[in-house]
């Protein structure tokens, strides 16, 4: 991969961030960037063994889950996607997705 597609992809998580930061505000920003980090090292071996396709195909996997998440699981459960309003219902899910 060369640095456009490196580029993108961290573009993509920062753009994610922003957007969706309602949903991660209650985990440690050191967290969230050692997360990336850990993403990106996986891209990396992926990428060098097995070439781009998987690695486009992990990508898709990702950003699909991340779709279905935000826009059918959370709407469906009374939860705005965007904003994860109301807040104490989202906590309340992501405890029991944890099974804390």
């Amino acid at each position: 991969m060369n640095y456009i597609e490196w580029t993108i992809i961290i573009l993509g998580w920062l753009i994610g961030n922003i957007i969706f930061n309602n949903f991660e505000k209650h985990v440690p920003r050191a967290k969230r960037i050692f997360k990336l980090a850990i993403i990106l090292i996986l891209i990396y071996i992926i990428d060098l063994f097995f070439g781009r396709i998987p690695v486009y195909s992990i990508l898709a996997l990702m950003l699909a889950g991340m779709i279905y998440l935000h826009f059918y699981f959370f709407k469906k459960k009374g939860i705005n996607p965007i904003i994860a309003e109301p807040h104490e219902k989202y906590m309340k899910i992501i405890r029991k997705m944890k099974g804390k």
